[in-house]
């Protein structure tokens, strides 16, 4: 019996050890793949801000950016937004900042209710609409459209939801 214990205690340290290893492993892991997230991500805040400056936009005009290192595409993505209050014309740019590919465009209002307001006609926002490329290349026919489809594809017109719609394509670059 004293035999049997003994081999059972030898066998659970065993056992305890490689699990202190094995726990011990996994930890040094994620938090080595924290450190080179975050080291990435502040290599994107970096790029973005050259990206953004040498596209000429300025924070003085009313325009801004957000960027985003996606870990899933490995791309640094910056959303650019360019607004005029006076007419409440909202811009917005996806694009990759390392390889200036634009992955999406919208070309509308920021608020619809405050927009028809100020050109006291409740249509203004017909002709918002968006663009979502997925490769990237903004030099073949978007992947979807949102919002205004032109006079020759047809009867989509531009509302409300229009730039809410645009914000939920994008959301996948801007969030993984």
């Amino acid at each position: 019996m004293d035999k049997w214990i003994k081999e059972n205690k030898i066998t659970s340290s065993i056992i305890l050890i490689i699990l202190v290893i094995f726990a011990i492993s996994i930890f040094y892991s994620q938090s080595v793949q924290t450190s080179n997230n975050f080291n990435l991500q502040s290599k994107c805040s970096s790029m973005s801000g050259t990206f953004f400056t040498n596209k000429n936009y300025k924070i003085s005009q009313g325009d801004e950016y957000k960027n985003h290192y996606n870990s899933k595409l490995d791309k640094c993505f910056i959303l650019i937004s360019s607004y005029d209050i006076k007419t409440d014309i909202l811009l917005m740019d996806l694009y990759d900042a390392l390889e200036g590919g634009r992955y999406g465009s919208f070309t509308g209002h920021n608020n619809c209710y405050f927009a028809s307001s100020l050109n006291k006609n409740k249509d203004v926002c017909w002709l918002d609409s968006g663009d979502i490329w997925l490769g990237g290349n903004d030099t073949k026919n978007a992947d979807t459209h949102v919002g205004f489809q032109g006079a020759a594809i047809g009867s989509g017109l531009g509302d409300n939801n229009t730039k809410t719609e645009f914000l939920k394509y994008i959301e996948p670059f801007m969030n993984e």
